[in-house]
């Protein structure tokens, strides 16, 4: 009898890294809508050995909770004996959408989601502003967690009893909007149902009476839903199947789409690998495609992360209604430097990665799969080395903070997108690799090791944050705030006196409005905007005894700025062009924004391995190289 097959993460690891019968494997998978043949076959000779499918129109319209006490696993068996059929001997972790299905939302109206915003209710696919409708259930539903998670269990038993038991290494738990645990309609301002009105202990959910404590509260039952349902995997699988989720956003969206409870299920154990997209705003051939989470934070907390690289080949645009926005490459040079750029992001980051063929056939490209291939041996080959990040910048993203911008604005949507890490592209093109992590995770021992820390949103602190920062103020570290850091205080009123206390800097003004230069801050959107209430000055700096303090009204700093203060604080510069540069101890990206000479400088010389051209360079402490614009090259550091 064949011996069943386990994958694990391996989480007392540093970086957690994912384990296969207890031997690390490099996790790369692939994702299409339904494993076809093609490319099923095609990425198995490549040497993938994990794929996931399926998407949430599939389980609108197949949903496997059919009735009370009654289930139909028909299109699930289906969609797996079409994935073993076409990558026999292969493994899957399939996307199981837990959505109430439409009969159960008509059943139980008093279980459904309810919209501040006047809305109708409606099912997905009509052509309505919701493509995925607005008849949904409330994420605070008892009685929704209750039947779906006896749902999952009997889907669970279903699989473990079956011929396929031993291809299904996992499942990805979805809801929300697309799957990603995004509350259900977040622009109609939700939820107001009498759940999640229970739930927030009848706090007043009035859009312009929301504050910290009702976001609290209500991101908690999002966190409270997942972790219900994870729970369930684990008791039902007896440990035996891995768990994965969307969540950890750095988001762009409404901030009622956000993810509220990421440091709660950043401590969970029943979560084992957390997934996003990367980013939608630089994504384009020549940015830097970084991922919309926080890799460092999830690698602390013991969860394996992959990027959900979604980029579009080439052959997207052969497509009917091809994608408007810039959301991959238009030629067979740019799709090879973007499969490069999110492996290469992957690879030095110690995460992993999905190739996702969203449009359908768009890796019909003979030259795509075989880097492919040569990629994937590189991230086998990378696994029996040491792999730690060796960043001197760590970038720190509050939660908390977020839920204070719509008292700045009189829109929340816009400032909320303006805030966000996306908007940080210019860190990747500074010529130093940097780590994303959330606020609270100041804590850490390991903060102490970098020498230049950047707070992107940190306008309300908690004490304990406040406390950490402290603690940093020395050791010749420059700590580098933006937009109001402090600001808002324990009793969440808005004085100056706080962001003194935080920076240490002195000088600021509370004023009723300030206007914002609109440069670098999504122009074709805003040409300006405008904080209630701001403050001046919108620069300021203080070098004080053993530490610097730097203050900036922007999120987005200039790379002039920033290698300036790398310099002074003694952060090595690996690239003197504005391109994208990612780096680890055991591996180097760079992706070229514009074409030229690129000189790279290592801290120490090591032996280099240029894995895209395969050529061993030898033990080198820099070299120089031309590229064309876009271009990506990764090295492998030994």
């Amino acid at each position: 009898m064949k011996a069943q097959t386990f994958f694990t993460v391996d989480k007392e690891h540093n970086p957690p890294r994912l384990l296969k019968n207890g031997e690390p494997v490099f996790p790369m998978m692939f994702w299409q809508t339904s494993i076809e043949e093609q490319d099923g076959r095609a990425f198995s000779e490549a040497g993938v050995e994990l794929f996931t499918f399926t998407r949430s129109f599939q389980a609108y319209e197949h949903p496997f909770y059919v009735g009370e006490d009654t289930y139909d696993f028909s299109f699930f068996d289906g969609e797996i004996e079409k994935f073993r059929r076409a990558c026999p001997g292969k493994y899957c972790i399939p996307r199981v959408f837990l959505n109430a299905p439409y009969w159960w939302l008509e059943a139980h109206p008093e279980e459904c989601c309810r919209y501040a915003l006047p809305t109708e209710l409606y099912r997905h696919g009509l052509g309505k502003p919701f493509t995925q409708g607005t008849l949904h259930e409330s994420m605070a539903s008892e009685r929704w967690k209750k039947d779906m998670g006896q749902a999952l269990r009997m889907l669970i038993r279903h699989i473990r009893n079956s011929e396929y038991a031993d291809c299904v290494a996992g499942l990805h738990i979805a809801n929300g909007h697309c799957g990603e645990w995004h509350y259900w309609g977040g622009g109609l301002k939700p939820d107001v149902s009498e759940p999640m009105k229970k739930y927030t202990k009848n706090a007043d959910a009035a859009p312009e009476k929301r504050n910290w404590e009702y976001y609290d509260r209500f991101f908690q039952a999002q966190g409270d839903a997942i972790l219900h349902f994870a729970r369930i995997v684990k008791e039902e699988s007896e440990g035996t199947f891995l768990t994965v989720i969307f969540y950890c956003y750095n988001t762009a969206n409404a901030l009622e789409t956000a993810h509220g409870a990421a440091e709660r299920i950043l401590a969970a154990p029943e979560i084992d690998i957390i997934a996003s997209p990367h980013d939608y705003f630089y994504r384009a051939p020549g940015d830097g495609g970084y991922f919309r989470n926080f890799p460092a934070s999830l690698a602390a907390h013991g969860k394996l992360f992959l990027d959900e690289g979604d980029d579009r080949t080439w052959l997207s645009l052969k497509k009917q209604h091809p994608q408007k926005r810039p959301l991959g490459a238009s030629t067979p040079e740019d799709s090879l430097g973007l499969v490069r750029r999110e492996f290469g992001n992957a690879l030095t980051h110690n995460t992993g990665l999905w190739y996702m063929d969203i449009d359908g056939n768009t890796f019909h490209d003979e030259h795509l799969m075989s880097e492919i291939a040569k990629l994937h041996r590189c991230g086998i080959r990378s696994m029996a080395k040491p792999r730690p990040r060796r960043s001197e910048v760590a970038v720190f993203f509050d939660i908390r903070g977020n839920y204070y911008l719509p008292k700045c604005y009189a829109d929340g949507t816009a400032p909320y997108c303006f805030m966000s890490p996306d908007r940080l592209r210019n860190l990747y093109c500074a010529g130093a690799p940097f780590d994303m992590y959330l606020a609270g995770d100041i804590c850490l021992p390991e903060i102490k090791e970098y020498k230049v820390l950047i707070f992107v949103n940190l306008l309300a602190p908690s004490p304990e944050v406040r406390r950490a920062v402290e603690s940093l103020k020395g050791d010749g570290r420059t700590l580098i705030w933006s937009y109001s850091s402090g600001l808002f205080g324990d009793d969440n009123a808005p004085d100056v006196r706080n962001m003194t206390q935080l920076t240490g800097l002195t000088g600021f003004e509370l004023k009723e409005k300030v206007d914002f230069p609109g440069e670098g801050v999504n122009t074709d959107v805003n040409r300006a905007c405008s904080q209630k209430p701001g403050i001046l000055p919108l620069e300021a700096e203080c070098t004080f005894e053993n530490w610097r303090s730097v203050y900036t009204w922007n999120p987005e700093p200039s790379v002039e700025m920033l290698r300036r203060e790398y310099a002074r604080a003694g952060v090595w510069n690996y690239l003197d062009t504005p391109d994208v540069l990612q780096v680890s101890d055991g591996a180097l990206m760079i992706h070229a924004a514009a074409a030229g000479e690129k000189i790279i400088r290592l801290p120490a010389p090591k032996h280099v391995s240029d894995i895209t051209e395969g050529k061993d360079l030898g033990k080198l402490g820099s070299w120089t190289m031309d590229l064309k614009a876009h271009e990506t090259r990764i090295f492998l550091l030994d």
